[in-house]
């Protein structure tokens, strides 16, 4: 009975977190200009530390929360972005992540970085405007840990 609460909070935290995401890339493709430049920033906009609440997923157990985590967020290419846990906290058993990424701008103030639609990664989402991460990674293979988190660029 416990795994399936934690695989019910995972959907249901996988399914709005899409939902966001697929509201804010239809608002950037339905306001995006025709030039294919990228305003200051591009990938780099979302690389650095973030800080906030990160819930790990380990096997055969029940999700696990931690307020003030750290994620390091750094760009591994033009398209790819790896989230890391903080290394010796409790919550470094999460799998760090590499997301392939897409940047998006609407102008200044509305400038975002997304996993592409479909990454088996999981969902990635940066808000430039807030300086917010929101993303949950997804397993891959039997050893890695899920995780999800929210926080904000320090």
């Amino acid at each position: 009975m416990k795994k399936s609460k934690v695989n019910f909070r995972k959907t249901t935290l996988a399914s709005m977190l899409f939902v966001l995401m697929t509201l804010v890339a239809t608002a950037f493709v339905a306001c995006s200009s025709d030039d294919d430049a990228q305003p200051s920033g591009g990938m780099d906009i979302a690389t650095g530390t973030f800080k906030g609440k990160i819930t790990v997923y380990p096997p055969q157990s029940q999700s696990i929360e931690y307020f003030d985590a750290e994620v390091t967020v750094a760009k591994v290419s033009d398209k790819q972005l790896k989230v890391t846990p903080k290394s010796g906290q409790p919550y470094s058993i999460a799998t760090a992540k590499t997301f392939q990424v897409e940047y998006s701008s609407a102008g200044t103030d509305l400038q975002t970085v997304t996993a592409v639609a479909g990454s088996p990664e999981g969902l990635f989402l940066y808000n430039q405007q807030n300086k917010s991460l929101n993303l949950i990674t997804e397993e891959q293979s039997a050893s890695e840990v899920a995780f999800a988190f929210e926080g904000t660029k320090q």
